[in-house]
């Protein structure tokens, strides 16, 4: 006999709260897969004197399987039981039956349930050791495995077994089952969602992605952490809920640019850009009427030109500070002081060309004081109004289309409401069916 003390082992994880909540016959705070493993870790002995821990299953046998039809075939062809099988199970409770299933079907259910494993855990080898994988409701997605959990020849083996009624306690209160729940018909209606408790969890799992995500959005997609909460709760057609993601800005010319200005879009410089270039055409463009009598995108273009002012000056101090070997030592020997008078030879640069573009502004006020620069500014001013007005009619359709697209989600959704609706009531009636066969 193996003492007390040397049945003591170690568990697959730490004798938490979890647990001694559950020797004080508390409820369990994990899922389902922690207790199953608890549970497997009270067969496990391997820390006692005798050699009596888990037992070790072989791999799969490889033989040929029964097809499709011949395994249906087997699973409703009945299993006749004995009166002695009869009284032993209503004196015990239990019966042993030998050959209710050949070794063949035997077989087949166990790969399909060892591939749905496989596909579910990763590193598989390594995580069913002293463990106890488990996977709900699988005969609600799987067709083999259906045919077993519904085969006539079990239910036939519980009908001839059972009297015509037979007490069976559970939670909540005493329950009854009867003989003719297990008769040639099996109807099963699932009245709950079998996928509710994986759902949970991979909400919570979702969920937690997003919030490690949104603490740092520099380094995580956002729209996919929401896309997959979404995803995780079911939800249809995200994309309608979702705004698509931001592509990342692309270096374009400065007439795009420009064009952009207008539709209030946000403008991104470059350091690898010609800045002299993108410098010249936006402020020549800021000279222009319809920039003129639009603030807001005379304010993105100024903006934008100061990025590329930066840019400009970084560049020229960059160069010129590499040629000085004096300061080449000084970034290697004191990056501080040497970032100090790099900040400082920017800052003056910056100034610097600011200066130059005010003096070309004044020099070119002064020419529009030209009849001729007058005649020529009314002719832009005519091709602004025009361009201005093509901008409004763009946006105007653009906020029809919007507006039609938010009518077509409100009757998708309000359809699938009554789809939803009508199935409750389908469902309901099925009840009322069953019930009905019942009584």
């Amino acid at each position: 006999m193996i003492e007390k003390t040397k049945l003591k082992k170690k568990l697959p994880f730490e004798k938490t709260d979890t647990f001694k909540n559950n020797e004080n016959n508390k409820s369990w705070d994990k899922d389902n897969q922690a207790w199953w493993d608890w549970y497997v870790s009270l067969a496990d002995n391997t820390d006692s004197n005798k050699k009596d821990g888990l037992v070790k299953i072989p791999e799969p046998v490889k033989t040929k399987y029964p097809s499709k039809n011949e395994l249906k075939e087997h699973l409703s062809s009945p299993f006749n039981i004995s009166k002695d099988n009869i009284k032993n199970f209503q004196k015990n409770g239990f019966i042993k039956l030998k050959n209710v299933l050949t070794p063949y079907a035997v077989q087949a259910l166990r790969n399909e349930i060892l591939s749905l494993l496989t596909k579910t855990f990763k590193n598989y080898d390594k995580s069913k050791k002293n463990r106890f994988l488990s996977l709900e409701m699988m005969w609600l997605e799987n067709a083999l495995i259906k045919e077993f959990v519904l085969s006539p020849r079990i239910a036939k083996i519980c009908a001839d077994s059972l009297p015509p009624e037979y007490p069976f306690d559970v939670y909540g209160g005493p329950r009854q089952i009867k003989q003719s729940d297990f008769d040639e018909r099996v109807d099963i209606l699932p009245v709950a969602d079998p996928n509710i408790m994986s759902m949970a969890q991979r909400v919570t799992l979702a969920q937690t992605q997003l919030q490690i995500a949104s603490s740092n959005p520099q380094l995580h997609n956002i729209h996919e952490a929401y896309r997959r909460v979404y995803e995780a709760l079911g939800t249809k057609q995200i994309e309608t809920l979702l705004k698509p993601p931001q592509r990342q800005p692309e270096p374009m010319d400065p007439a795009k640019e420009n064009a952009r200005a207008l539709q209030m879009k946000l403008l991104t410089a470059f350091e690898f850009q010609d800045h002299d270039a993108h410098i010249a055409a936006h402020t020549a463009f800021m000279e222009s009427r319809m920039v003129q009598i639009n603030p807001q995108v005379y304010a993105l273009l100024q903006s934008h030109v100061s990025d590329h002012i930066s840019f400009k000056a970084r560049k020229e101090v960059t160069e010129q500070m590499m040629q000085d070997p004096n300061l080449v030592a000084l970034q290697q020997n004191d990056p501080q002081s040497f970032q100090i008078a790099f900040d400082n030879a920017v800052a003056t640069a910056v100034a610097e060309i600011t200066s130059e573009l005010v003096k070309g502004e004044m020099q070119a006020n002064m020419a529009k004081n030209d009849p001729l620069v007058r005649i020529k500014q009314q002719e832009v001013d005519l091709r602004a109004m025009d361009m201005q007005r093509k901008a409004e009619e763009v946006q105007f359709k653009q906020a029809q289309e919007n507006q039609r697209a938010a009518d077509r989600l409100e009757f998708d959704y309000d359809r699938l409401a009554t789809q939803d609706q009508q199935s409750d009531e389908r469902l309901e009636v099925a009840r009322e069916k069953i019930d009905q066969k019942k009584g």
